[in-house]
C-alpha cells in the first residue's frame, strides 16, 4: 500500500491494445490521490512471414484439392495474433480459418477475435452456426489445455497462430494427446526503437509503477534500464513473470491473478489502497 498523493502507472501493453487500460487507470483517482496513467510499450511488432507454414499449407493444398485449412481447432494467443494474421493471410483461407472452431489464450484475445468473426464471416449457412470463441477462465496455455474441448485431440489437427518464438507449452500438450498440430507465425516481437527506449528511461525517473503482462515485456525493460531494476516498481500477471522478475531483481509490489485490465486495475486498486 502506498499514501503518495500522486502515483504514475506506466502500461506497457503494444500500440493498439492499451487504450482502455489507461482510461481504466486515470479513473482511480480521488480528491486525495492523483493517478496518472502513461503508455510506453516495452515491444515492438512487425509481421512475420512464416515460409515453413505456407510451403507446407501449398502442398497439401495439392493433396487435399483445397480443404488444408479444415482444423479441429484454431487457437490464437494474442491479440496481435489475430490482427497481423488478419492483415496478413489471404481472403479465402482466413475466412477459412475463423469458420473451423476457436479458441483464445484469454478474455480480451477472444474479444479482439469475435469481432472479426462478426465482421468477416457473412454466410448463412455461418450466422446460423454463431460461431463462438471459447477461452479459459486461468488465462495461459495450462487452462487452455485444461478445457473440456481438448480433453480428447487423438487424431485431430490443431492450428496455432501466434507470435515468432515464444512458449510451446500448448504445442507439446497438444502433441502429447494424439493431435497434430501446425503452427502459424505471424509476428515477431522486437525492442522499442531508440526514441521510445530514451522516453522509458525518463519515465524509470519518476519512480512510477509498471504493469508487466508478458516475459518478453519484463525482458526488455530490463535490458532499457541496463539491468539496474532493484528500484523497479512492477505489477505482475503470473507465476512465471514473478520468478522471471525475482531472477532479474526487479521490485515486485503486487501480482494480478491475471493478464486481463480488470484484474492488472484491480491489483493496482488494492496497492494503493483504493
Amino acid at each position: 500500500m502506498t499514501s503518495a498523493d500522486a502515483i504514475n502507472v506506466i502500461t506497457t501493453r503494444p500500440n493498439n491494445r492499451a487504450t482502455n487500460l489507461v482510461e481504466a487507470i486515470n479513473n482511480l483517482s480521488t480528491g486525495r490521490l492523483t493517478i496518472s496513467a502513461h503508455h510506453a510499450p516495452l515491444m515492438a511488432i512487425i509481421e512475420y512471414y512464416d515460409q515453413a507454414f505456407f510451403d507446407r499449407l501449398e502442398q497439401e493444398s495439392a493433396q487435399a484439392k483445397g480443404n488444408s485449412a479444415a482444423y479441429d481447432g484454431v487457437i490464437f494467443i494474442s491479440g496481435n495474433a489475430v490482427d497481423w494474421a488478419q492483415s496478413s493471410l489471404a481472403a479465402n483461407l482466413w475466412q477459412r480459418i475463423l469458420a473451423c472452431p476457436l479458441f483464445a489464450i484469454g478474455e480480451q484475445t477472444a474479444s479482439v477475435l469475435q469481432k472479426e468473426i462478426n465482421l468477416t464471416l457473412t454466410h448463412p449457412e455461418r450466422l446460423e452456426n454463431k460461431q463462438r470463441v471459447t477461452h479459459p477462465q486461468q488465462m495461459n496455455s495450462e487452462g487452455l489445455l485444461n478445457l473440456p474441448e481438448l480433453s480428447d485431440v487423438k487424431g485431430q489437427r490443431w492450428l496455432i497462430i501466434k507470435g515468432k518464438d515464444g512458449r510451446d507449452k500448448l504445442k507439446t500438450g497438444l502433441q502429447a494427446g494424439g493431435a497434430t498440430v501446425h503452427e502459424l507465425s505471424v509476428y515477431q516481437r522486437q525492442l522499442p526503437d531508440s526514441n521510445s527506449q530514451e522516453r522509458i528511461v525518463e519515465l524509470q525517473r519518476m519512480k512510477p509503477i509498471w504493469l508487466i503482462s508478458s516475459i518478453q515485456a519484463l525482458n526488455n525493460l530490463s535490458q532499457i534500464l541496463n539491468h539496474q531494476v532493484q528500484d523497479c516498481r512492477i505489477i505482475i500477471s503470473s507465476d512465471r513473470i514473478a520468478e522471471q522478475a525475482a531472477e532479474l531483481g526487479f521490485c515486485i509490489i503486487a501480482q494480478a491473478q491475471d493478464a486481463s485490465d480488470k484484474q492488472l486495475v484491480q491489483s493496482l486498486k488494492e496497492y494503493i489502497g483504493n
